[in-house]
């Protein structure tokens, strides 16, 4: 394995942490819950009218997002990966190899043994203790003569000087230690027969590491190219909510926020990262593209009932699934709260009062499928739970809302049925509701419908083309 392929360095970590990092957003409402508000009869769009409008902003949201905008950065990461990919790797492996060993301390060897009817079964850990800091992970690779040259640094670095193009990790801040439990790998097995004791011997050895991460409060990475960025990711976290090096999830909190820059003008933002042990969570995404938001989306619940576990304890392969349920038998999520907008244009609101009831009343509905009255009753007591609404130009008037709808379903034989439940979209303008698959059918969005696998070909065509190359 290359642990320096670039193709994964820089590619997979840098695109990656675009998509799946915090940042911050503070002026944005996409975390603000809008009061609805019915429209008067004269205010109240058609569902024709509103198709058109869905299609128009989704017409319009493509048409912001070509695959041409990111032909540059494709390029780039496709020229660097044709190059390195064939590089020299060995200096980066062993450096790789040394790193890790230097984390790890060496507690001893222990044994456990099980014995049957089929034999006798060892289990033999070797044990080690291991704290990761990205601090320890410090070197600057040059790229010369078709292999990385090493040396001494105070962060990590590949540096290509042929393409003026860098790529840089650099950690900062304090450190908070958080143990993330025991980990273990597999590594060897014998089997023999032993004539003593006229049975199989079946050994099994692990490396067994208690295991600890160090996490900085603040992380950048960086691909630049001639000296300015090309992708950069910031990631700041606080973990002074976690008061030792356990994280008990009924307890600690936690708050990240990042920003990721791609230098074509896109942002991706995921802000108010925050979690407070049963308390609260929320999170905010926002995709922008030169100031101009995109897309954004807000969540946020109330976390109660959650039991003193640890964090280190879901690693265990000693969990115990039944004293799993029993534990977490109290925690839920009250007042669930998610928001999607589209370039201020469309907004869908959907909150849950009760997660676990909701849960419960579906659970109950399916068990009664056949009993009209009994299935029912349950999906309208699971839809007082449920509140959905559609907006247009960022004002508070509701234009449709959500409930689900029981539907009675026939079997292939004679009396064979039972009721399901369809999630359907009610209008306030008399014309009472419409399923989804008959909403957004294919001819009344076949332009939408067309744009978007032209616009799909479109990237795939533009990936397909950078492999190609890359194999050529």
């Amino acid at each position: 394995m290359k642990y320096g392929n670039l193709s994964k360095l820089s590619f997979v970590g840098l695109i990656g942490l675009c998509f799946l990092t915090y940042s911050c957003s503070e002026d944005s409402k996409v975390n603000e819950e809008v009061e609805p508000e019915i429209p008067e009869q004269s205010e109240a769009l058609s569902p024709t009218e509103q198709k058109k409008k869905m299609e128009s902003v989704a017409n319009q949201f493509m048409a912001e997002m070509p695959s041409s905008d990111f032909q540059e950065i494709a390029d780039l990461f496709n020229d660097l990966d044709q190059k390195y990919d064939d590089y020299e790797w060995d200096t980066v492996d062993e450096w790789m190899d040394e790193c890790l060993d230097d984390c790890k301390e060496m507690l001893g060897s222990s044994t456990e043994t099980d014995e049957n009817s089929y034999g006798i079964y060892n289990y033999i850990y070797s044990d080690y203790k291991a704290l990761y800091m990205l601090s320890n992970f410090a070197a600057h690779f040059t790229a010369e003569n078709g292999e990385w040259k090493y040396s001494e640094a105070k962060d990590l670095q590949f540096i290509m000087p042929d393409e003026e193009c860098v790529v840089k990790l650099e950690s900062s801040g304090n450190v908070k230690k958080v143990y993330v439990g025991n980990i273990e790998e597999w590594g060897d097995y014998e089997s023999y027969f032993d004539d003593d004791k006229g049975q199989y011997v079946n050994n099994e050895y692990y490396d067994r590491t208690q295991t600890t991460i160090g996490v900085p409060e603040k992380i950048t990475l960086t691909l630049t190219k001639e000296g300015k960025n090309v992708v950069k990711c910031v990631v700041t976290t606080d973990l002074s909510g976690i008061k030792d090096e356990k994280f008990d999830i009924s307890k600690g909190g936690l708050s990240v926020t990042a920003l990721t820059e791609l230098n074509n003008g896109y942002k991706v933002n995921l802000s108010k990262g925050d979690y407070k042990g049963n308390n609260s969570a929320s999170a905010t995404l926002t995709v922008s593209k030169k100031d101009k938001t995109l897309l954004s989306m807000g969540v946020a619940a109330d976390v109660t009932g959650l039991p003193s576990y640890n964090l280190d304890a879901f690693a265990s392969d000693d969990l115990d699934d039944d004293e799993f349920e029993e534990k977490f038998e109290d925690a839920n999520v009250s007042k669930a709260f998610v928001k999607f907008d589209i370039l201020g244009k469309l907004q869908v609101q959907g909150t849950i009062t009760d997660v676990r009831n909701f849960v419960k009343k579906m659970d109950q509905a399916e068990d009664y499928d056949t009993k009209e009255l009994d299935f029912k009753s349950y999906i309208n007591q699971a839809n007082d739970l449920i509140d959905i609404n559609l907006f247009y130009d960022g004002t508070s008037t509701t234009q449709a809302y959500v409930k689900l709808e029981p539907f009675r379903e026939e079997g292939w034989y004679d009396d064979e049925f039972w009721w399901e439940a369809e999630p359907v979209i009610y209008f306030y303008d008399g014309s009472s509701y419409s399923t989804f698959e008959a909403f957004f059918n294919e001819s009344d969005f076949d332009d939408v419908i067309d744009k978007f696998e032209e616009l799909i070909e479109n990237y795939e065509d533009m990936i397909e083309d950078d492999e190609y190359m890359i194999e050529e």
